[in-house]
């Protein structure tokens, strides 16, 4: 009886040390699990602060193109405009729409007319499938549309307007959404043609006018998908449009640039209402397509944010059916559940300590620091003297450095000298002015693209820099590749002269440097009859022939062709009558005769000039108040 009693008393006190092991271990366990999650997602936050920058700065580039092509488009379809203002409406013919399209340069063409009812329709379209579509239930494009038409500026708040041109924000072709709801991404201009009264709608696809931005920055979220693990998608959303989407106002894509597409915010069942853009970074944890996932969502501004899809195991939980069998194994297992559950706190006390060090964060998402960019540096200056805190990446030198707490080392000691040398000013300024630093450097034959960035600490005397962190990307392959794109970009296909987007960058060389210069708008005299009669081959030979007499009578002076038969001149003012020698010049060197037909064609030009900065200091008022000079001079040869 003794026995039993003894032996009932072993298994009462193996069953209650049992159980207060287990409430031990649960408990233990809970509060590791809440540590280690919030540890992670602040490894996490520290990771994605290292590429929202590079993200950041493509999407400027990206951004600034759209905007030039919606300034371009405007003298495109202009030109068109012209060409079309004695042509009536019902003689615009299918082989016509299609050589407009190849001569503008356009990915499409169509035509849209008002009818008596007020509906707006696609009369006529390089894409056959869209004629005939009505526009009405198009949303705040209908607005637009009927704006035009009543000979008023748009004023809907989207896109970009100009007297009786509008284009839209980018979005996507009407029969490939409605038919496959394909991501193909494009702009629609349109201009209204008052002769003949209806509009022209040119569409130019956003892989040919944003090659530059929009495939650089796909291909850097491609890059972070494909090196950093445990990320599925990475995309650029615009958090107003997708309301819009959700709200049923408009079917604009929301998505802007990544691997993601609308539907997969439909399939995770998240709503734009959901997400915080107060916080830094907001957590959503979710289903896609019948596969759990964390979605992740950083904010770069009010109206865009990055979103990220994680994997299930990115952050790694056990969920209460991995617990149970735990606790079952446990249960079998009693006699040797102390040391099981020593084992485990150990374990989980030493990664607690070691994930708490910045030094273990970088190594653990060492794809996405490494990788992109090629290089990392930190540093800080002491006594005018620049030390190391740390350099990962072989770009700029072949040694990596990881600093032991509280350790410095002279920049020079692990980077490349006369990479320091050449750059010290930029280096210094970036961390005594706190200023960002962007610069390209040739080194041993290679290019590489340096981006300094000056991590600013809050003091009671202000913001203070505490460090300046270095991106260095190797760019070599991309110039060499890139080097006949590079001069397409800046030049003129058919002429040769440079174009609008160099006349930009240049015009803001010369408002820095000069105190005055003349923009002078050169419009040429029967040009038009010489390509209806000889045709436009032979006009084009004949304009590069004008282009080759212009550059004979300019000395400094750029030329940059701007429309068909229209070209801008960036001059020098020294005085009134030099400048107005130049004009002289200027037209002497164009004016000709070409005979056709028994007929005698008189070739000239029409030159307005417009000086800066007494008649404007914006590029777009001088170019404005040129081009009313130049049709005031035209008007009095007629």
């Amino acid at each position: 009886m003794s026995i039993n009693k003894s032996r009932n008393k072993r298994i009462h006190l193996v069953i209650v040390g049992f159980l207060i092991a287990i409430i031990t271990f649960t408990i233990a366990y809970g509060f590791m699990h809440i540590k280690l999650r919030k540890t992670q997602e602040e490894q996490f936050n520290f990771v994605a602060s290292s590429f929202k920058i590079p993200i950041e700065e493509y999407y400027n580039i990206a951004s600034e193109k759209e905007m030039e092509i919606e300034r371009q488009l405007y003298y495109v379809l202009k030109d068109m405009n012209e060409e079309l203002k004695e042509i009536p409406f019902q003689h615009i013919s299918d082989e016509l729409i299609l050589e407009l399209k190849d001569k503008y340069g356009l990915a499409e063409l169509a035509f849209l007319e008002s009818r008596e009812d007020g509906e707006i329709i696609i009369s006529k379209s390089s894409i056959k499938d869209e004629e005939g579509t009505k526009t009405s239930k198009w949303g705040y494009w209908f607005d637009a549309f009927t704006q035009l038409f009543d000979k008023k500026e748009v004023s809907i708040g989207r896109g970009y307007s100009k007297g009786g041109y509008w284009i839209g924000p980018k979005s996507y072709a009407y029969v490939n959404y409605k038919q496959n709801k394909m991501k193909k991404y494009y702009k629609f201009a349109y201009y209204y043609n008052e002769e003949q009264g209806y509009l022209i709608n040119g569409i130019i696809e956003e892989e040919k006018y944003n090659e530059y931005g929009t495939t650089a920055l796909n291909n850097l979220l491609d890059e972070f998908t494909n090196r950093v693990d445990g990320i599925n998608e990475i995309c650029l959303v615009n958090a107003e449009y997708w309301k819009d989407f959700c709200d049923k106002k408009s079917n604009d894509p929301f998505v802007l640039y990544g691997n993601m597409i609308p539907r997969d915010f439909l399939a995770m069942n998240i709503s734009p209402y959901d997400i915080n853009l107060e916080k830094d970074m907001e957590f959503i944890n979710t289903s896609l397509y019948g596969k759990k996932v964390c979605a992740v969502f950083i904010p770069i501004s009010k109206e865009l944010y990055i979103s990220l899809i994680l994997k299930k195991n990115f952050f790694a939980y056990y969920d209460f059916k991995v617990l149970a069998i735990f606790l079952l194994i446990c249960l079998i297992m009693s006699l040797s559940i102390g040391a099981c559950v020593k084992n485990k706190l150990e374990k989980y006390e030493n990664l607690l300590e070691v994930e708490k060090s910045r030094l273990e964060v970088i190594e653990e998402f060492k794809d996405a620091v490494s990788n992109v960019p090629d290089c990392i540096f930190r540093y800080k200056v002491i006594d005018n003297k620049m030390y190391l805190t740390y350099k990962d990446g072989r770009t700029i030198s072949d040694e990596n450095y990881v600093p032991l707490e509280g350790e410095l080392i002279p920049m020079e000691d692990k980077m490349d000298l006369d990479f320091i040398n050449k750059n010290k000013t930029k280096l210094m300024k970036a961390y005594i002015l706190g200023e960002k630093q962007n610069f390209e450097y040739v080194m041993n034959e290679k290019i590489v693209d340096v981006i300094l960035i000056p991590i600013k600490n809050k003091t009671n005397e202000g913001h203070c820099v505490s460090e300046v962190v270095g991106f260095v990307n190797d760019i070599t392959k991309y110039m060499k590749d890139n080097k006949d794109s590079v001069y397409k970009a800046y030049h003129d296909e058919l002429t040769g002269t440079y174009n609008r987007y160099m006349l930009n960058k240049d015009f803001q060389s010369f408002r820095e440097e000069f105190q005055q210069f003349e923009l002078l708008y050169l419009d040429l005299d029967g040009f038009k009859c010489v390509n209806d009669k000889l045709g436009h081959k032979t006009g084009d030979k004949i304009l590069k022939n004008i282009v080759e007499r212009l550059k004979g009578v300019l000395v400094e002076e750029r030329i940059y062709r701007v429309g068909g038969d229209e070209f801008v001149i960036l001059a020098k003012y020294s005085d009134k009558d030099e400048n107005s020698n130049l004009v002289q010049k200027i037209i002497n060197s164009v004016k000709m005769n070409i005979d056709v037909e028994g007929d005698s064609i008189e070739l000239g030009v029409s030159v307005g000039r417009a000086k800066y900065p007494e008649d404007g200091t914006t590029r777009e008022e001088l170019l404005r108040i040129s081009d009313e000079k130049m049709y005031s001079v035209k008007n009095l040869k007629r």
